[in-house]
């Protein structure tokens, strides 16, 4: 990778990231472009391992059922000088996984374009296929929680969707015609959907004990604490949801076509540090 790209999201501008990894404009190999989803379908969630790797500030764990593929624990965040340039919206990564706690923090949302190159760029990988994006979220509970006051029913559980692209995508510097780009999840498709001006920011603990009935992601929790179930498929293990008053962010605009960035990559480039 371009030595010029290798800083931390945490501690330099996300803008200035995205500015260096829009700028390239010479193709490079796609390390994933010959794994299909056959191996994410055919395979089960049991064989996951908590591992995590670190690159450039951002934490990797292995893709369930698979060998070779990490995915980001979290979507890439904002730092707090992007704020005035870059779409910035209070959530929080969710992953119901020992170890990964989920507190709230400033979510970087851009263009499907900005995330293609960022992914291929920064660090060495892409966008993951709508299928990796499913596993992970089933396997693992991956998802980004937006909550928000509402008027009668309480904090509306939102989620940010998350780029994915499927088809001949290797190419970091244009998205030809036959890459594919969508969001994840698809029930969440609008910007407008959500009361932006009244995000509340959102902390997931270990309790055991219920403080509240237990809630999805999509439905209200109408106090301040409640039990979230992850998306999990057949092990949803309830965690403690807290939630303080509104936080401050800057939001996308209601017609924005824009989602966050979670990448993937492959193992030999975690290996390559």
């Amino acid at each position: 990778m371009d030595p010029h790209l290798r800083h931390r999201f945490t501690s330099a501008s996300l803008v200035a990231t995205l500015a260096l990894a829009c700028s390239r404009t010479s193709p490079h190999e796609d390390p994933t472009r010959d794994l299909g989803t056959a191996e994410v379908r055919t395979a089960l969630a049991s064989g996951c391992s908590d591992e995590t790797r670190e690159r450039d500030g951002t934490l990797f764990v292995r893709l369930c059922a698979t060998a070779d593929l990490w995915i980001a624990t979290t979507p890439l965040v904002c730092s707090p000088g992007d704020h005035a340039t870059v779409r910035c919206p209070i959530a929080t990564p969710l992953v119901f996984a020992p170890r990964l706690r989920a507190t709230p923090r400033a979510v970087a949302v851009v263009e499907r374009e900005v995330a293609h190159r960022v992914c291929g760029y920064a660090f060495g990988g892409r966008l993951p296929t709508r299928d990796e994006r499913h596993r992970a979220r089933t396997s693992r509970g991956m998802a980004t929680l937006l909550a928000s006051d509402t008027t009668h029913d309480g904090t509306f559980l939102a989620e940010v969707p998350e780029w994915t692209e499927d088809g001949p995508c290797s190419d970091p510097a244009r998205l030809s015609p036959a890459c594919s780009g969508d969001k994840h999840p698809t029930w969440f498709r609008r910007g407008d959907a959500v009361a932006w001006e009244s995000l509340r920011a959102c902390e997931l603990g270990d309790e055991a004990t219920p403080i509240g009935p237990p809630v999805r992601l999509g439905e209200h929790c109408d106090r301040d604490s409640c039990f979230l179930v992850g998306p999990m498929i057949g092990r949803a293990v309830p965690r403690a949801l807290r939630c303080t008053p509104r936080a401050v962010a800057v939001h996308p605009t209601g017609t924005a076509d824009v989602a966050a960035i979670r990448c993937v990559v492959h193992e030999r480039i975690l290996a390559a540090r």
